[in-house]
C-alpha cells in the first residue's frame, strides 16, 4: 500500500509534469532544427526507467565505450540516483531537463514504450526525432500482449520480424536487423565457465490466481527435501529468481537455496550451468550457451488461458521438460538433464533462425550501425 507521503508526492508531481508536457507539446515544433543538426545527445531508457538490463542497456554501454556519440539514460528512483553515483550521463524522468533533453534529441530509443522516457510522451503526441523501439529481449515464444508505438522495430533475425509483424501490425518498418543487442552480453559468457549453480528463474503470472497458485508451487519445490538431498549429494546450489512484476513472498532456510530479485539474474545467468524456466523468453539467450536447460511450465494449462504462444511449445524445448513437480525431480535427480546431445539437431535449428550474425558479440555494433543510418532518413 502506498504510504500518505508518496499519495501528497503524487498529487502535487502528476499536473506539474502535465503542464510541462503540455508545454513541451507547444514548444516541439521549434526545435526541429535543433534535431536535424543530430548535435544534441541520444535519449535512451527502458522498464519504465526503473532497470538498466538488457538490450537498451549493452546498446548504451557499447556507445559510452567504442563511441563518439553523447547518450542520456532517462531513470526513474531509485535507478537515477544509483547512475548518478556511478558518473552515468542520466536524467530524471518527468524532469524539466529530461523533456527539454527528448525534444532535442535526433532518436529516441527505449525497450517498452515511450512512457520508458516520460510518463506522458505516451498519451500526449508531440514532435520528436524517429522513435526506435529494441524490445527488452527477444520474441521467439509468447506473443506480446502490451502494445506499443515506433517508427522502427529492430529485430535479431528474419524469424522475429516475422513474429513481430503479428503483434505490430501498426508499425511500418520492421527491420530483421539491428535487434537484440543484449546478445553481447550473452556471447562473451560462452567461453566461461559455469560453477555449480541451479538457475530457476520463472516469468510473472496474469491474475492473482495464477500469481498465488505460482509462488505456492515454488515453495513447495524449494522446501522439498528430495532437492535439498539432490543438492547436498551433488554439491550443487540452487537460485531462485523472482520476475520484477511478481508478487508473493517466497521462502528457504536452507544454506543451499537462496532467493533473489530480477537485478540479480545478469550475475548468476553467467555462473549457471543449468538453466530452468517456465515461459521466460530468456531460453532462447541460454540457447546460445550450449549449457543444459530443463522447462517447467508447471500450470500450462492455467496460464495458456490468458497467453498465446509463437510456435507449439513442444516445437521449442531443446531440452527435457516437466509438466509436475513428480516429472521435474525424475529428470533432476537421474541428471539426464546433462546430456544436451539428445537434443543437438532442436538446438541448431533454433540457433539458425535466431543468431542471424553468429555466436560472436557483435550485435551491440549492429545496432548502433542500424539506428545511425535510420536518423537522417527520418526527421
Amino acid at each position: 500500500m502506498a504510504s500518505p507521503n508518496n499519495n501528497i508526492r503524487f498529487v502535487l508531481w502528476y499536473p506539474i509534469s502535465l503542464a510541462f508536457s503540455l508545454l513541451i507539446k507547444f514548444l516541439s515544433p521549434f526545435f526541429l532544427e535543433k534535431r536535424l543538426k543530430g548535435n544534441s545527445p541520444w535519449i535512451i531508457g527502458g522498464h519504465r526507467g526503473y532497470l538498466y538490463a538488457d538490450n537498451s542497456a549493452v546498446l548504451h554501454l557499447y556507445i559510452i565505450e567504442h563511441t563518439e556519440q553523447q547518450i542520456i539514460w532517462i531513470a526513474a528512483n531509485p535507478l537515477y540516483k544509483e547512475l548518478k553515483r556511478k558518473k552515468i550521463k542520466v536524467l530524471k524522468k518527468d524532469g524539466l531537463k529530461a523533456k527539454l533533453a527528448i525534444l532535442r534529441a535526433p532518436v529516441l530509443i527505449y525497450s517498452h514504450g515511450k512512457d520508458d522516457l516520460d510518463t506522458f510522451l505516451k498519451k500526449i503526441e508531440i514532435k520528436t526525432g524517429p522513435l526506435i523501439y529494441l524490445n527488452h529481449s527477444m520474441n521467439f515464444l509468447k506473443t506480446l500482449k502490451h502494445k506499443t508505438s515506433a517508427d522502427f522495430l529492430l529485430a535479431v533475425s528474419e524469424e522475429e520480424k516475422n513474429n513481430f509483424s503479428k503483434d505490430f501490425a501498426g508499425i511500418k518498418h520492421i527491420l530483421p536487423v539491428g535487434g537484440g543487442a543484449h546478445l553481447d552480453k550473452v556471447m562473451k559468457i560462452r567461453e566461461k565457465a559455469p560453477e555449480n549453480l541451479i538457475l530457476w528463474f520463472p516469468t510473472w503470472r496474469d491474475t492473482k490466481e495464477e500469481a498465488e497458485h505460482a509462488i505456492e508451487f515454488q515453495n513447495k519445490v524449494i522446501n522439498s527435501a528430495k532437492l535439498h538431498d539432490y543438492l547436498e549429494k551433488n554439491n550443487l546450489h540452487l537460485a531462485l529468481v523472482t520476475h520484477i512484476n511478481t508478487s508473493g513472498v517466497l521462502n528457504s532456510s536452507h544454506s543451499l537455496v537462496s532467493l533473489h530479485k530480477q537485478s540479480d539474474l545478469s550475475s548468476l545467468f553467467e555462473k549457471a550451468c543449468v538453466f530452468i524456466s517456465d515461459y521466460s523468453g530468456i531460453i532462447f539467450d541460454w540457447l546460445a550457451l550450449d549449457r543444459p536447460v530443463i522447462f517447467f511450465p508447471f500450470d500450462f494449462e492455467s496460464y495458456k488461458r490468458n497467453r498465446s504462444f509463437y510456435y507449439q511449445l513442444e516445437d521449442i524445448y531443446y531440452g527435457p521438460a516437466a509438466r509436475t513437480e513428480e516429472e521435474f525431480f525424475e529428470i533432476l535427480t537421474s541428471n539426464t538433464w546433462k546430456n544436451t546431445d539428445i537434443f543437438a539437431k532442436k538446438r541448431q535449428f533454433w540457433k539458425d533462425k535466431i543468431f542471424s550474425l553468429g555466436l560472436s558479440p557483435i550485435y551491440s555494433e549492429k545496432c548502433y550501425e542500424t539506428i545511425k543510418k535510420l536518423i537522417p532518413n527520418h526527421q
